[in-house]
């Protein structure tokens, strides 16, 4: 489009200065002409912003969904570490903390259809399991999803410990169906093809009205004016897909590092837990022995100060 536009302005600068003077050519570009582009600039000025707007939400929504899958993933792993459960339970909730490292690398890959996303959960999913995912019809995660709720409806643990997992899975499960919508619905092309046809035409024309007042400057001048205008289409075009831009190959490393980390430190926080415990124990044993130094509480009309 900028390449085009400095072709046209040339064309049209050259014209202007070197035969629209001489007798019997054709007057190209006129003052009055740069009317045309002030009373249509507002239109392009609003189409250009609600497309760009339009993406740009899209981009948030995307963002958003990322981050909110993370915080799912940081409470179901910690619940599935902490919550008190027998031998049998046990093992099945460590098998969830097991899978939850590996969901963004599931997510990620299913997003960007890009299999070697796999290879990230080979540190947390066996030679079976990632054999399965890569075979199933059915989209990674949403697979994960459901082998982890079978996994926590397997457990005894009472029907509210089991509400609090299942809500975050249903949590990450929203989160896989706004990144679907966001991938397979882009926004209505023609829209998008408006727009740039609209910005075409107006560049297009633009010399005409400025050849006349601006001389050989109308060649840099609309340059300018389509490089910055087309970076604003493109910037609109670019983001209107969040999965090209996102960098998801630091989110899936820098999402599993984080899980595989909250992971490694459950026994610091059994130990936190076991010591401020004791730490309360011994204050209210100490405050006990003072009480009992201090003798019998004095009353006052039969109750005791």
């Amino acid at each position: 489009m900028v390449a085009w536009t400095l072709l046209v302005a040339t064309g049209v600068t050259i014209y202007v200065q070197l035969l629209q003077s001489k007798a019997g050519w054709p007057a190209l570009s006129k003052p009055a002409y740069s009317t045309a582009a002030s009373l249509t600039s507002f239109a392009l000025s609003l189409l250009l912003v609600y497309r760009t707007n339009s993406a740009y939400g899209r981009w948030a929504e995307m963002r958003t969904a990322c981050g909110r899958m993370l915080v799912h993933l940081r409470v179901l792993l910690r619940l599935a570490s902490t919550l008190p459960a027998g031998p049998a339970d046990r093992a099945a909730l460590q098998a969830v903390a097991r899978w939850t490292p590996a969901f963004p690398a599931l997510f990620f890959a299913f997003l960007a259809s890009q299999p070697a996303f796999y290879d990230m959960c080979a540190g947390q999913l066996v030679p079976a399991e990632l054999a399965a995912l890569r075979a199933a019809k059915q989209p990674a995660p949403l697979l994960a999803l459901a082998t982890m709720s079978r996994l926590v409806q397997s457990t005894r643990l009472t029907p509210w410990e089991r509400l609090a997992l299942e809500a975050e899975l249903s949590g990450l499960d929203a989160c896989v169906g706004i990144a679907q919508k966001l991938g397979v619905q882009p926004l209505p092309l023609s829209y998008t093809r408006h727009t740039s046809r609209f910005l075409l035409a107006w560049l297009t024309f633009l010399p005409l009205g400025l050849a006349a007042i601006y001389g050989w400057l109308t060649i840099p001048i609309c340059g300018v004016v389509a490089f910055l205008l087309a970076g604003v289409e493109g910037i609109g075009v670019s983001i209107e897909h969040p999965i090209r831009i996102l960098p998801i190959k630091s989110y899936a490393a820098g999402f599993k590092a984080a899980l595989v980390n909250q992971l490694r430190e459950v026994g610091v926080a059994q130990e936190l837990a076991a010591a401020a415990l004791a730490a309360a124990a011994a204050a209210a044993q100490l405050a006990g022995d003072e009480l009992a130094k201090q003798g019998p509480a004095e009353k006052v009309d039969g109750l005791p100060v």
